[in-house]
């Protein structure tokens, strides 16, 4: 047992030293708060050993471990094996459209729409492969999960107002898994001669009191969940993690590189909407906050617009062409944000590359990074 206790930590400890990069894992203690683990470093670490140790943690346990010899007693106890569904099985999607008014905006595609109807394949996948309703999704203890989306990566061959009106459109999305808690879906969205080519990744959270404290668990999977299971944390998760961390000091998205400086070039407050602003189940909805980074970007531009050599309105002068949005956090119905400009760069007639982030008023609390690459035009 003394052999067995001790591989089972050895093997516990280089996963924690990967997720965290930190190789000195275990020598300062093994306390989770001694290892510099986060609540998103602690999913990571959670489906990684469920993933390679072949058996999966029930939230009670979980929720109970203090450190890493608490794992490793879970572990070596004799426990039925793990009844992870095969892994190649898959979950695809396919939808088919003609753009009309419902899914246009400012003369081209909406980015809104966009963001709920692959929001929407990817919720209903997961549905689909937990074999259940989404007001049903519950942890092993029955407390209701709801699906978080934690970064929303899009890139288009051309910018939104290349799609035109009654244009026929196709998504093809497939979503894979990771452990039991978190999900990641690939999709295509192709048009006439363009297309867009986006990545998701969601975890699941349950309501602790409020908005401002989600804590993080999974989903009962049966065995016969049909979503294709991944061997390894995707780079797509490991990028979120650094950005989580400040160790990642930007994207490179759309063709161009996009830094996120710690200085702001300003600051615009946002009152929010909870009319437009909030889902079903009154988060903030993950949709919105492109719409917001928008409504805040357009004030910025607006106050300087000559030393930017604005035209017109920056609504119609400008077009998305790509966007990378990493969630944090959420807030209440009462809340008022903060949006920050942290880099601006535009080129008439070629790019404009912005870096924001939302903040809570309250508090100060970070909600998310959003970089955005937009077509100028004119």
């Amino acid at each position: 047992m003394t052999d067995i206790h001790a591989q089972t930590k050895a093997t516990i400890l280089r996963e924690i030293s990967a997720v965290t990069n930190r190789f000195d894992a275990g020598q300062h203690g093994t306390r989770f708060e001694d290892l510099g683990v986060d609540s998103f470093d602690l999913v990571t670490i959670r489906c990684t050993l469920e993933q390679k140790l072949g058996r999966a943690i029930p939230d009670h346990a979980w929720l109970g471990f203090r450190d890493v010899d608490d794992i490793v007693r879970f572990y070596v106890a004799d426990s039925p094996s793990s009844n992870e569904p095969a892994a190649d099985r898959q979950a695809d999607t396919t939808r088919r459209f003609k753009l009309n008014m419902p899914q246009m905006a400012i003369g081209g595609l909406s980015e809104s729409w966009m963001f709920r109807e692959l929001g929407d394949v990817h919720w209903q996948g997961i549905c689909h492969g937990l074999r259940t309703e989404s007001h049903s999704i519950a942890d092993d203890a029955g407390n209701r999960l709801y699906a978080t989306f934690v970064r929303f990566r899009w890139e288009g061959s051309d910018h939104l107002k290349s799609f035109q009106e009654n244009e026929p459109v196709r998504i093809e999305n497939r979503l894979a898994r990771y452990g039991k808690g978190m999900f990641f879906s690939d999709a295509t969205i192709e048009g006439r001669e363009k297309s867009i080519r986006a990545s998701l990744m969601s975890a699941f959270t349950s309501r602790q009191g409020d908005n401002k404290s989600l804590l993080k668990g999974e989903p009962v999977v049966p065995e016969d969940c049909p979503i294709a299971v991944l061997e390894s944390l995707p780079p797509f998760s490991e990028e979120y993690r650094q950005m989580r961390k400040r160790l990642l000091q930007g994207v490179e998205l759309g063709g161009e590189q996009l830094l996120y400086s710690s200085g702001v070039l300003d600051e615009v407050e946002y009152a929010l909407n909870p009319y437009q602003d909030f889902n079903g189940v009154n988060l903030l909805y993950f949709a919105a906050y492109p719409a917001i980074s928008d409504i805040c970007e357009r004030q910025f531009a607006h106050r300087d617009s000559e030393r930017i050599g604005l035209k017109s309105d920056w609504a119609c002068q400008t077009s998305t062409v790509a966007r990378d949005i990493f969630y944090f956090g959420n807030c209440e119905i009462s809340e008022t944000l903060v949006f920050r400009v942290h880099s601006f760069r535009a080129h008439p007639g070629g790019n404009a590359c912005i870096a924001g982030s939302l903040s809570r008023k309250s508090d100060g609390q970070l909600l998310c990074n959003i970089f955005t690459v937009k077509k100028w035009h004119g």
